[in-house]
């Protein structure tokens, strides 16, 4: 990590994700992420928010569920945060 770039940590469940929701908002999409679970919300609109918050330093997702999210980037990883690329 560059010590010089800021270390933005972003949230997404219940904020980019809202899995809570009664039902899928306007302008978001249902995925399944992992079968046999509830499909997870995105916007396709934010995909250029990341980008740019990319570009302005450096994203870790900062998560509860490090196991399976680790798994789900074929990493194994038992940290706090996770690094991600946006590009």
């Amino acid at each position: 990590m560059d010590s010089t770039v800021p270390m933005l940590l972003l949230d997404l469940d219940g904020v980019l994700n809202p899995f809570g929701a009664a039902a899928c908002p306007d302008g978001y999409q249902e995925r399944v992420f992992f079968e046999g679970e509830e499909p997870g919300r995105y916007c396709p609109q934010h995909a250029a928010w990341i980008r740019e918050l990319a570009d302005a330093g450096e994203l870790w997702w900062p998560t509860a569920w490090m196991a399976v999210g680790g798994r789900a980037r074929g990493a194994a990883t038992s940290t706090v945060c996770s690094r991600g690329v946006a590009r």
